[in-house]
Parts: structure tokens; C-alpha cells; sequence
């Protein structure tokens, strides 16, 4: 093992002992130490510049879907949901890793936002899908949703919607990529899952080796979601 690498490891362990008598948690030994990016920008006011963008960015969004025709696509096709078995009854897997991954993003703060800047990734396809889900809404309101779920102070050079607490916007009005993108931190986490069946997990946040903040998590038992009519 890389020494330097080594090093950082005993440091972590250290680290996550020592947070755990603070914490008074049990047998901290359990907890397997993993590492996250981390978002620490400061808040600054979201200016009416910015505001602007945002909604000359969704009205062009949304004239794209228009000259494409996508927003008389077959819902299927709207959700973007390829398993055509998908019906009242039928069984919807869960993540069983689901609450640790949350709260290693709690932990990092918001680190893959810093790239939304006033299009928060967002396209027309997303567009679409909204537009699809609120026949009866006019695109001027869905616009003007957007707009009113705009923070009044969000984290520096990231996205319009990075506020305090972390994204402002639900998640279905979130992008396809914000709702699935997996950073390396959280890959790491789902490895170590895999390799070790670690279930108890210290994760910390760090920016160049500095630690910057800490939970422990651990996956809990989650009942199979069952859609039905």
C-alpha cells in the first residue's frame, strides 16, 4: 500500500474514533470510513441578472420542443421509462443503499451543482415532460415556477438553485441528470458496499485531504415500493 496513501487511511480511522466518542456512537468500528467531495462556497444574493438567464435559458428550452414536436411523444417516451412492464401492481425495486447515498450527499454539500450556473441542466426533453404532466398549464407559468423556487441566496459560481440546505427545486422539477448522476465519492461507497457488505458507513467530506465535515450513516430496511392505480 502507497504510504502516503496509508497515512491518509489511519488518519480517516482516527478521525472517525474520535467523532465517534464526541457523538457517543458504540463500537465505531463498524462504520467503514469513505470519503466525498465537498461544496463550501459562500452565499451570495442571487441577482436579477442571473434571474434573467434562467428565463431566457427555459423559454428557449422550451422553443426547441416546439420545433421538434417532442411534446406530442407517448408518455413512455415522456418519463423516459424504458420498462414497458410498468404497470398498476408492478413492482418497483428500491436502492437498498439509498439513505447512505443521501446522506453522503448531505455530507458533501452540493459539490456536482457547482457546474448548473443558470441552465441547472436542465433541457428540452425535461421540458417536455413537464409541459406533458400539466397539460392545462401554460408554458409562461411553468416558467414563472421556476423562477419563484429561485433562492434568494445561493452558493457562489454553482447553480441558481444551490441554496443553503442544498437544491431548491423538488425533484421532479429537477433535471434527468441531477436525479441520476453518481459522483466518484458515491461509486467509492457503492464498491465498498459491494466488496466488504459493509452496511455502517463514516463518511466524510474533504478537499485536499483536509476534512471539512462527517456523518455516520448506516442502510436502513426498506419495504419494495408497489405502484398501483
Amino acid at each position: 500500500m502507497d504510504e502516503k496513501f496509508k497515512h491518509f487511511r489511519e488518519t480517516l480511522t482516527a478521525y472517525r474514533d474520535s467523532a465517534a466518542a464526541d457523538q457517543v456512537v458504540e463500537n465505531s468500528s463498524r462504520f467503514l470510513p469513505v470519503c466525498v467531495p465537498t461544496c463550501r462556497t459562500e452565499l451570495v444574493a442571487v441577482t436579477d441578472e442571473r434571474r434573467n438567464a434562467l428565463r431566457a435559458n427555459l423559454f428557449t428550452l422550451i422553443d426547441q420542443i416546439d420545433r421538434s414536436g417532442a411534446s406530442d411523444r407517448s408518455p413512455q417516451a415522456t418519463t423516459g421509462d424504458s420498462n414497458p412492464s410498468r404497470e398498476p401492481g408492478h413492482v418497483r425495486p428500491v436502492d437498498p443503499l439509498a439513505s447512505v447515498l443521501a446522506a453522503a450527499c448531505a455530507t458533501c454539500g452540493g459539490y456536482c451543482c457547482q457546474q448548473g450556473a443558470e441552465h441547472a441542466f436542465l433541457n428540452a426533453e425535461k421540458m417536455a415532460t413537464i409541459l406533458d404532466d400539466r397539460p392545462n398549464t401554460e408554458p409562461v407559468d411553468i416558467v414563472n415556477d421556476y423562477l419563484n423556487r429561485v433562492p434568494n441566496t445561493a452558493h457562489q459560481d454553482s447553480c441558481i438553485f444551490h441554496a443553503e440546505k442544498g437544491c431548491s427545486l423538488p425533484r421532479e422539477m429537477r433535471s434527468n441528470l441531477c436525479n441520476s448522476f453518481e459522483c466518484n465519492g458515491l461509486a467509492s461507497i457503492r464498491e465498498a458496499a459491494k466488496e466488504s457488505g459493509a452496511d455502517h458507513f463514516f463518511i466524510v467530506s474533504s478537499c485536499n485531504e483536509q476534512f471539512a465535515g462527517h456523518r455516520f450513516a448506516e442502510v436502513e430496511e426498506m419495504e419494495v415500493e408497489v405502484e398501483v392505480d
